[in-house]
């Protein structure tokens, strides 16, 4: 499976898939052993309560299954097992998502972050806190893709152009596109407002150590 289809896949669904399979209690440790066309429902079922009794969450547990389901369609397709084998993981009992409510900072806890970071002059932080907490609430990934030429801080137009993502896979930052097409998009800024002012300053600064550095 992986010499054939990882390239289409992402890096961190590479990572995923790869750690799903080879990683502790993994695929591979359960079911390696075992011919695909082998594999039955009743040991895939079986796997899932393994997994349950062991404290995996629903979602991962979720992922297991959806990936190894994967592996069974690409190997009816490319001829290694039959057209008629059935699939293992259909109508597996799987179990039910935990609606989590997300926990958010206060505008008290933000303006308390921000005033700390401003009194021990940290600009990498405050830089953080604005856009994170105050424009948009960008993913880790996006901000770590985030260059200055998607910033505009023109008076009359200012706006963060989210475009792409990076995400850190095996010691590597590799760039990628959002991870959905509603991901990029325009975030407006309020000129002269608190994240206007931040990005300004942390501009000038990165533009200082630049011409330092050519220097």
């Amino acid at each position: 499976y992986f010499p054939t289809y990882s390239k289409q896949l992402s890096p961190t669904t590479q990572k995923s898939y790869r750690q799903q399979y080879f990683g502790k209690e993994g695929i591979k440790e359960k079911l390696g052993d075992v011919y695909l066309s082998d594999i039955t429902r009743q040991m895939v079922q079986n796997l899932v309560t393994e997994y349950e009794d062991k404290g995996k969450s629903p979602k991962t547990i979720r992922n297991y299954v959806k990936w190894l389901s994967v592996v069974f369609k690409n190997a009816i397709i490319d001829g290694y097992l039959k057209k008629d084998q059935p699939n293992p993981c259909e109508y597996i009992r799987l179990p039910k998502m935990q609606s989590k409510e997300g926990e958010v900072y206060s505008m008290e806890q933000v303006k308390l972050m921000l005033e700390r970071a401003k009194a021990t002059e940290n600009i990498n932080m405050q830089l953080l806190i604005a856009l994170t907490c105050l424009a948009g609430g960008l993913r880790r990934s996006e901000l770590i893709g985030l260059r200055w030429s998607d910033i505009s801080l023109n008076e009359d137009n200012s706006y963060i152009h989210v475009e792409r993502a990076a995400v850190y896979v095996e010691g590597e930052v590799i760039e990628k596109g959002t991870k959905t097409a509603a991901g990029r998009r325009y975030i407006p800024i309020q000129p002269k407002g608190i994240v206007y002012e931040i990005l300004q300053s942390a501009r000038k600064l990165y533009m200082k150590d630049q011409s330092m550095a050519e220097d």
